[in-house]
């Protein structure tokens, strides 16, 4: 009897052992995992830029320029066809940066805010193609597009709005025409600057 109980505890040691440094195999197979999903070196290779409250990570290669107390661009560079008479491209495209604060001294809540100050409310603004509403890192943000901007008929402008206590952010960047014929190099300048600026937005956090 002693040696059956003998032969049952070995076998069930033996067994917990294996099981044991199986899983610990799996959750090691499940941390590099998830260590892969994480852009490591895009981490390492970016910059945190805070403007006003709002808190972004920024690639340590672009250019920022600070256009006015409130109003900042981050500049990416590439080949971006521009002027549809000449043909002609630019070496960059910016995505900028509004601060208002205390835009929001009536502590509305953004649809309240937007309905009543958003550009669709001064009467030279162009008709937005939609204005949508979505949430990045719980933060809400209203999104309008609008199609094909003043100069250029190769980009839509894209503006997020977003709140912060009394404090307003609109971010402005801009989107490839459905229409757009690009050469290659175009073509891969822009799909690089779509890349940056959702990787830009997707950064957004609020400190104290």
């Amino acid at each position: 009897m002693k040696k059956i109980i003998l032969i049952i505890l070995c076998v069930a040691i033996i067994s917990g052992g294996y099981f044991y440094f199986l899983n610990k195999d799996r959750v090691v197979i499940q941390q590099d995992e998830a260590i892969d999903t994480v852009p490591t070196q895009a981490i390492k290779n970016t910059k945190v830029v805070r403007v006003g409250d709002m808190v972004v990570d920024v690639p340590k290669g672009l250019e920022i320029q600070k256009d006015s107390e409130n109003h900042y661009s981050i500049l990416i560079e590439g080949q971006y066809k521009e002027y549809p008479e000449t043909q002609e491209s630019v070496k960059n495209h910016a995505i900028r940066i509004t601060y208002g604060k205390d835009w929001n001294e009536e502590s509305l809540s953004l649809q309240e805010w937007f309905d009543l100050n958003g550009p669709q409310t001064q009467k030279t603004s162009k008709t937005s193609l939609y204005d949508n509403y979505k949430t990045i890192n719980n933060i809400l943000i209203v999104e309008s597009l609008y199609p094909r901007i003043s100069f250029t008929d190769y980009y839509d402008s894209i503006e997020n709005y977003l709140l912060n206590k009394k404090d307003v952010y609109k971010i402005t960047f801009n989107k490839q025409s459905k229409e757009t014929e690009l050469n290659f190099e175009e073509q891969s300048s822009i799909q690089n600057y779509e890349k940056i600026v959702d990787q830009i937005i997707q950064s957004i956090r609020f400190v104290e």
